[in-house]
Parts: C-alpha cells; sequence; structure tokens
C-alpha cells in the first residue's frame, strides 16, 4: 500500500539563512505551515513565498526537491542557497550521502503544466 505524499514528504524553508522544519506530526501544506508560524498572512503570502525557497525530503525516492515561488521555479540563486545549507538541510531532515538534490517540482507535468527541473547531485558531491 503507497502511503499517501503528503504524509511521507518531510517539508523545509530556508528562511533567514536558516532551515527551518515543520512539528514532526504535521502534515500540512507550506502555506498552512508557515500561516501556523504567523511568517504569512495574507497580505504578504505572495511576496513571501516569492522570495523564501522551500521544498521536501521525499524518501520513497530518497529525493531532495527545492523550489521558489508559486510555479515551483527555480534560479541560479535557489542552488546557491540550497548549496550554501547543505549540511543544515542533511542534518535537519537526516539526509544520507545519497539523496539526490533537485530543484523544480517531483513530477515534470504537474498541474497541468510542464515544469523545469535540475538534478545536481547526490548530497556527497555537494559537501
Amino acid at each position: 500500500m503507497n502511503t499517501p505524499f503528503k504524509i511521507t514528504r518531510k517539508l523545509f524553508c530556508i528562511k533567514d539563512g536558516e532551515v527551518k522544519t515543520p512539528p514532526a506530526d504535521s502534515f500540512h501544506t507550506h502555506t498552512e505551515w508557515f500561516t501556523d508560524e504567523g511568517w504569512i498572512d495574507e497580505n504578504n503570502v505572495d511576496m513571501f513565498l516569492e522570495t523564501v525557497d522551500r521544498g521536501y525530503y521525499f524518501p520513497e525516492n530518497n529525493t531532495l526537491y527545492t523550489y521558489t515561488g508559486y510555479d515551483f521555479a527555480f534560479t541560479e540563486k535557489t542552488v546557491s542557497n540550497v548549496k550554501s545549507v547543505i549540511p543544515l538541510l542533511k542534518e535537519a531532515l537526516h539526509l544520507g550521502l545519497d539523496t539526490k538534490i533537485c530543484f523544480g517540482p517531483k513530477d515534470k507535468v504537474f498541474n497541468g503544466r510542464e515544469h523545469p527541473q535540475l538534478c545536481i547531485g547526490d548530497l556527497k558531491d555537494i559537501l
């Protein structure tokens, strides 16, 4: 039996140079989590989502996915930000050295659109 995606993924964000994770028993979306933390409300949600790198670790395929904004986008800045906190991500999410580090959504076609994806290697290649 497959466990629902929302339950098995482990969310994170990179806020103010730190890796943040929700409580272990939380199965929220990023926006629900950010609202619970008091980081967003209807006045700043767009700006926050467009400037804070976020993503999830998906244990089923041992891959970390990172993106920014509503469209699961990423830029060179996103890649650079993730590389700068890789040791913190490893510790916070209990990643193995064989964890794949990718950008964009897990599925190339998502919500009826094709999204760019980039995988930059295994964690051991980046450390």
